[in-house]
């Protein structure tokens, strides 16, 4: 894999990578909050809504992805799903989900990267 190569910390912002927030959030618990460093409980809904305003902006002038549809545009591929699989039982092994995920299939199939969230409003991007 190649280096990651950063030639600005002020220019223009190109593309970006956000995760909407999802049902993750409610496994955090008033017993387990630190553990995870969130100095509260979140609300699902109000993060979603601001996730949401955050994007709005964000597509005025840049290249949105969302890890979701990436990742599930990824695992369609058989030979990436299965190199995942086997990194993340080297983790955590698992007799289940061995035996569970040759036979699993992502929940669509569409092009994540051709749907790219891109509109040109404000200022040019600067290309």
């Amino acid at each position: 894999m190649a280096p990651v190569h950063v030639t600005s910390e002020i220019g223009p912002l190109r593309a970006v990578l956000v995760h909407t927030p999802g049902r993750e959030l409610v496994a955090v618990t008033p017993g387990n909050r630190e553990d995870y460093l969130y100095d509260d409980i979140i609300d699902l809904d109000l993060a979603q809504r601001e996730h949401g305003q955050l994007v709005a902006v964000l597509e005025r002038f840049a290249e949105v992805y969302e890890v979701r549809d990436l990742l599930t545009e990824l695992v369609a591929r058989p030979d990436v799903r299965e190199f995942l699989v086997t990194r993340a039982l080297e983790v955590v092994p698992s007799d289940a989900w061995r035996g569970g995920w040759p036979s699993w299939r992502p929940r669509t199939s569409s092009p994540s990267w051709s749907r790219a969230r891109s509109r040109r409003r404000g200022p040019s991007r600067g290309r």
